[in-house]
């Protein structure tokens, strides 16, 4: 991890103890600056806090994914929109809230040509309220705060049916080719 989102990764930890009155866990973002695809999850599960990686609970469907876009883990960083655990399955409007900016950061200094959201993911993000099955697969330009990206929403691998299989390959192979160029989707790397 470079200076920079090591020390991005410093400031989130002490923005949320200021805000919390105490150390909170969290978990910082594994990957580099550079990186072709962002995956982003909701927010960290126990066994992400205690691997300090995200992701450690779902690691084997997670490797898959990457694997079948065709990256080189190196060309991928993985992290958490909502950098704490919280109580619920889901957080609320103030956890988001408190870590929307510090996400958008991480992109402003990954600069990847996409960003793919899993499962619940897409939904913490403005405007997009609407959920993975109505938005998979489909490239949209976001743009929050300082960071303008390409997001993909994807369902979690852990959690696809049967029913949506084919469409979670589609999906996978949609973002293969909008990263190597082969897609006429939004792109304005930023």
């Amino acid at each position: 991890m470079s200076v920079t989102l090591n020390r991005l990764n410093q400031d989130m930890a002490r923005f949320l103890k200021h805000v919390f009155g105490e150390w909170l866990p969290t978990v910082p973002g594994a990957g580099r600056e550079g990186a072709k695809l962002i995956i982003a999850g909701d927010m960290p599960r126990r066994e992400d806090l205690l691997g300090q990686r995200p992701f450690c609970k779902h690691g084997q469907e997670i490797s898959r994914m990457v694997a079948e876009i065709g990256l080189p883990d190196e060309d991928v960083y993985f992290t958490y929109i909502v950098k704490f655990p919280v109580q619920g399955k889901t957080p609320n409007f103030e956890e988001t809230a408190l870590s929307l900016p510090w996400f958008a950061k991480e992109v402003e200094a990954i600069k990847p040509l996409a960003v793919a959201a899993l499962g619940r993911a897409v939904q913490l993000l403005p405007h997009h309220r609407v959920g993975v099955r109505g938005e998979h697969g489909k490239c949209k330009r976001i743009e929050l705060y300082d960071a303008a990206f390409n997001l993909f929403s994807l369902y979690h691998p852990a959690w696809v049916k049967n029913t949506e299989i084919k469409a979670y390959h589609e999906d996978l192979q949609a973002i293969a080719r909008f990263i190597s160029g082969a897609s006429d989707e939004p792109k304005n790397k930023s």
